[in-house]
């Protein structure tokens, strides 16, 4: 139970730790996308305005320099009523044509004023003059009293927008006067809905229509209840459906109703997201500062559809799951494996006890030139079960074990007179028929003179180490299997047999060996073929088990186990698992880059992929399944003819019928009946 729960708890801390760093990497990213709709939104908010500006401009020249416009304005400053209508109506026609070609650039307003902010000529209203516009129109105040030029987002008394106003002079540079140029807030959302393809519309503050001058019936018209907060006001435009408002309200307003209305009182840009449908809508709202006093008085906002956040979300959600499935089924085999991991553990500490006695446990011998025992320690006697006197004068083949070919020793002996010392690792025969395994340090012994007059030995007892490294092997067996068996259970959540992993494992490694692989190739593939569907572990029973052809929607959810397989395997240090990766990912791809998840061609796809894809497919098509029968031969083999050369690599065709009979050899030996 203890060790269950040190399991759990180091699962518990791992996928947190995953789903910490996973999901602030996904925010990351979807962060830097919210931003990147606002840098485009102003981008595109600033070319439009420059657009204008720099038709407002050209306007001010051709004005500025055509020496009619200046005289009649020039006449009206100090002309009577009678007198200022006859120049008014003379203004309005020379100005006509210029209005018009102007109006189909999107501006809307055209007016002059005197230096006094006296209107006198509405060219976009022609009838309505005469009204002083100071306490009205900062603009037109500001410009008469500075002579700049003045520009940027200003209400009017019936309508709002962006304004271009310049000062008007005489041909000796008087001030006459100033004339204003607007471009409606409409005019600005078709611009940046035609020019730079965004769909936006303009919230403006109520607090701009609290002034006696608005006209509250053309209010009423012009202006709605906005959507996103209750202190502004949406500017209708001739394009608005309502039925979109009301389903934008509900299914993307109504989840962001907080921040939004957190964000929208801080007269900063700002940009959220909330799924709607089949993809995640993002609305971006950009502040739009009056002339006057550079207080926010409206927003621009739009709406995106933004597939890159909902592939972000989408490939979080998959990530996550498919860590935590995976996690799950690495800690149950792991689980499964403690008896061994705890039974090699014990060795290791019987290890380290016997190193820790080294010198009171030395095995120690030495012969004679001829290999006759001379000497022996009581630590030999003990392992080998013999005294000192059976021992000594007997040659050294005594304890030579019959699993050790007597050719060992004897190449032994002629290696020690031409060397300086010698290691070897040997197994023993004890006197009882028991067995030790010793590793053996040989040198030459001299006699006090210098002269050569025999060998001494020490050994260390590695019997202990032997069985460690024989439950070592059986381990890294038992590891194989579990790969095997992780095969089945994909296999067998679809009601296929686990033959069928067996007989994909064995014609993988027939068309590997054929196909000029190397070995080590050849066994690394056989071993990992069995994973190509792991991903089925993640697809649901009632798509994976249907008895008939799956839907569209079905389809696309199946396609997905080639991914799900190669995340759950992808990015160990195993030989093996990388190589399952490549089969799991890409056993799908058709050698005419029709295939899935990837549309590989040719050799853009793994050896190991390709020879995969044919293996499955053959044991598929004779084996039966929930939605289909087995084929018979000539059926199959007709299918691979065809699919030469568009499913199937050539050479992997020529290979199968030039090998057949090895094929339908495998095929009946791991038959399902």
């Amino acid at each position: 139970m203890k060790i269950k729960l040190i399991l759990i708890s180091i699962f518990l801390i791992i996928y947190s730790l995953f789903f910490f760093i996973n999901t602030s990497t996904a925010n990351e990213r979807i962060n830097l996308e919210l931003n990147k709709q606002i840098k485009d939104l102003k981008i595109h908010y600033a070319l439009t305005k420059d657009y204008f500006l720099t038709d407002a401009k050209s306007i001010r020249d051709n004005l500025q320099s055509n020496q009619k416009i200046i005289d009649i304005f020039v006449k009206a400053q100090n002309a009577n009523e009678k007198e200022r209508k006859v120049l008014r109506q003379e203004l309005y026609e020379l100005l006509l044509p210029m209005y018009k070609r102007i109006q189909t650039r999107g501006i809307l307003q055209f007016q002059f004023v005197f230096t006094n902010n006296i209107s006198f000529l509405r060219m976009h209203k022609p009838s309505k003059y005469g009204d002083d516009l100071s306490d009205v129109r900062y603009s037109f105040k500001h410009t008469n009293l500075t002579l700049d030029n003045t520009e940027g987002f200003e209400q009017g008394r019936t309508t709002h927008g962006f304004r271009y106003v310049f000062p008007f002079f005489d041909k000796d540079g008087k001030h006459i006067g100033a004339v204003d140029i607007a471009l409606s807030s409409y005019a600005i959302q078709e611009k940046l809905l035609n020019i730079n393809k965004i769909y936006s519309h303009f919230l403006v503050k109520k607090d701009v229509f609290n002034v006696k001058e608005w006209d509250i019936d053309k209010l009423s018209k012009q202006y709605l209840p906005s959507i996103e907060h209750a202190d502004y006001l949406f500017s209708t435009t001739i394009k608005l459906k309502k039925e979109k408002l009301q389903e934008i309200k509900k299914y993307v307003i109504k989840p962001l109703r907080h921040e939004i209305d957190s964000l929208i009182s801080k007269d900063k840009p700002f940009a959220l997201y909330t799924p709607f449908r089949d993809t995640i809508k993002v609305m971006t709202c950009l502040p739009v500062k009056n002339i006057k006093d550079k207080k926010t008085v409206a927003y621009i906002v739009s709406y995106t559809d933004n597939n890159h956040i909902y592939h972000t979300l989408k490939n979080l959600n998959i990530s996550n799951i498919i860590v935590f499935i995976g996690l799950i089924i690495l800690f149950y085999f792991f689980y499964k494996n403690l008896n061994h991991e705890k039974e090699l553990k014990n060795k290791n500490t019987e290890m380290s006890s016997l190193l820790a006695s080294y010198d009171k446990n030395v095995m120690y011998s030495s012969t004679d030139l001829e290999g006759y025992i001379t000497d022996v320690s009581d630590a030999f006697c003990k392992v080998s079960g013999y005294t000192r006197k059976e021992l000594i004068g007997e040659n050294h083949n005594i304890v030579r074990h019959p699993d050790t070919p007597s050719s060992t020793f004897e190449n032994l002996w002629e290696l020690l007179p031409t060397q300086v010392s010698f290691e070897s690792e040997v197994k023993n025969l004890k006197k009882d028929g028991g067995f030790y395994w010793v590793k053996s340090f040989f040198a030459p012994e001299y006699d006090k003179y210098g002269k050569h007059i025999g060998y001494t030995a020490v050994r260390d007892n590695i019997t202990d180490r032997k069985e460690v490294e024989a439950l070592q092997s059986e381990i890294e067996e038992t590891q194989k299997e579990i790969i095997f068996k992780m095969g089945s259970i994909a296999e067998s959540r679809s009601r296929e047999t686990g033959l069928h992993v067996r007989r994909v494992a064995e014609y993988s490694r027939l068309f590997a060996l054929k196909y000029g692989l190397p070995k080590e190739e050849v066994e690394l593939l056989k071993r990992a073929s069995p994973m190509h569907d792991i991903g089925k572990v993640a697809i649901a029973d009632d798509i994976l088990n249907k008895p008939a052809k799956l839907t569209d929607e079905e389809m696309i959810t199946m396609k997905t186990h080639s991914k799900l397989g190669f995340n759950m395997l992808h990015g160990s240090k195993r030989p093996l698992l990388n190589t399952a990766a490549i089969v799991a990912y890409q056993h799908h791809e058709k050698w005419d880059g029709s295939g899935y998840p990837q549309g590989l061609t040719a050799l853009e796809i793994h050896v190991y992929g390709r020879i995969t894809a044919i293996a499955d497919v053959f044991d598929a098509l004779g084996s039966s399944r929930v939605y289909k029968e087995a084929w018979d031969d000539e059926r199959i083999f007709e299918f691979f003819k065809k699919e030469k050369g568009k499913h199937f690599e050539p050479k992997l065709v020529d290979i199968f019928f030039d090998n057949l009979d090895e094929f339908l050899a495998i095929r009946n030996k791991l038959s399902d009946v």
